[in-house]
C-alpha cells in the first residue's frame, strides 16, 4: 500500500508539472504576435492569467496588451503649467562682458497671449556691482554689489511682478521683454531662465491619442471598429482646434509618413475623419477607429 501511495504522489506531482509546463507553453505562443480572432480570444481567456503578478517577468504579459478590448478609456485635458527655458535667441545661457560700468539687455519671450505664473532666472559672476530690471521698472530692480564669484543668485518675486505686469502689456504674439542688465568690471554669465503659464495641451493630446489609436488598430489592418479615447477639454480655450491646426502639427512633426490626412496636404493617404465643429470648454472628444472606412474618426 505504502508503495502505490508513493506511486500516485509522484504521478501527481508529474501531472501538476506538466499541466504547468503546457500552461507556459500555451502562454508563451498566444502571447507572440497573432491573427486578430486569435488575440481576442487570449485576451478574453488565458491573458488574466499571463498578465497575473505571480507569472515571471518573462513571460508576464503587459497589461496594455488588450487594450483595445477594454471599456473606453476617459481622459480630462486641462490647464497645465508649461515654460519657456531659453532667451529670445534660443541659448539657455548668457555670457555678458563689462569694461567700466555699462549696461546690456537680453530678451526672453512669451510665445502666445497667455498670463505669466511664474518667471525667474539666476546669475553667477565676479561684478564689483550688479543690477537688473525688468521692461525698465525700477520696482524690479534687483542689485547685488559685489558679487562673490563662487556664488550662484537667484532672482526674487519682485522680477515675477514685474514681468507679469510687462507681458500683460503686449499686444502682439510671441511677445519679447527686456531685461536690462548694469553690470561693472568682469563678466556675467545670465543661467536658469524659466517663464511659466498654464495653457492647455489639446492639440498635442488629440494627435498623440490619434497615433495611439492607428498604432492600435495596426496601421489600419485591424478588422473591428476601436473606441480608444474620449478627451473632455475642461476649463480651456479651444477656439484654434481644427481639422487644419492638427494637420499642421503632424507636419511639424513629421508624423505624416505614420498617418496621413491627405485633404491637407499631409501624406498620401486619408487616415483622419474629422467631424469636430466648435470645439467648446466641457465638450469631448471621441477617438476611434472605424473599420468600414479604414480611418480614424475624430467626432
Amino acid at each position: 500500500m505504502a508503495g502505490k501511495k508513493g506511486d500516485l504522489t509522484i504521478d501527481a506531482i508529474m501531472a501538476i508539472f506538466l499541466a504547468i509546463v503546457t500552461i507556459f507553453l500555451l502562454l508563451s505562443f498566444f502571447s507572440l504576435k497573432m491573427p486578430i480572432f486569435a488575440k481576442e480570444a487570449y485576451c478574453k481567456t488565458f491573458f488574466y492569467v499571463a498578465s497575473a503578478s505571480f507569472m515571471p517577468p518573462g513571460i508576464r504579459q503587459e497589461q496594455s496588451y488588450c487594450r483595445e478590448f477594454s471599456m473606453l478609456e476617459v481622459q480630462d485635458v486641462i490647464p497645465t503649467k508649461v515654460f519657456v527655458k531659453n532667451l529670445s535667441d534660443g541659448s539657455t545661457s548668457e555670457l555678458l562682458q563689462f569694461s567700466g560700468r555699462e549696461q546690456q539687455q537680453v530678451e526672453v519671450i512669451l510665445p502666445e497671449n497667455k498670463t505669466v505664473t511664474d518667471f525667474s532666472f539666476s546669475v553667477k559672476g565676479n561684478l564689483s556691482n550688479f543690477s537688473a530690471q525688468i521692461c525698465n521698472d525700477p520696482l524690479s530692480e534687483w542689485q547685488i554689489s559685489p558679487m562673490a564669484p563662487s556664488r550662484q543668485y537667484s532672482s526674487g518675486r519682485d522680477v515675477l511682478k514685474s514681468a507679469q505686469a510687462c507681458f500683460s502689456k503686449c499686444r502682439a504674439f510671441p511677445c519679447p521683454i527686456q531685461i536690462n542688465i548694469t553690470g561693472e568690471n568682469g563678466d556675467l554669465l545670465i543661467l536658469d531662465i524659466s517663464l511659466g503659464y498654464r495653457k492647455c495641451l489639446i492639440k498635442e493630446e488629440v494627435v498623440s491619442n490619434i497615433l495611439a489609436c492607428w498604432e492600435k488598430a495596426n496601421y489600419g489592418k485591424y478588422s473591428k471598429d476601436i473606441k480608444c479615447k474620449a478627451l473632455i477639454v475642461r476649463n480651456c480655450e479651444s477656439s484654434g482646434i481644427s481639422e487644419q491646426s492638427i494637420t499642421d502639427y503632424l507636419k511639424q512633426q513629421g508624423l505624416c509618413r505614420i498617418i496621413g490626412n491627405s485633404d491637407f496636404g499631409c501624406g498620401e493617404s486619408d487616415d483622419i475623419n474629422w467631424s469636430v465643429i466648435n470645439l467648446k470648454s466641457e465638450d469631448s472628444v471621441l477617438i476611434e477607429f472605424v473599420n468600414s472606412t479604414k480611418q480614424i474618426r475624430v467626432s
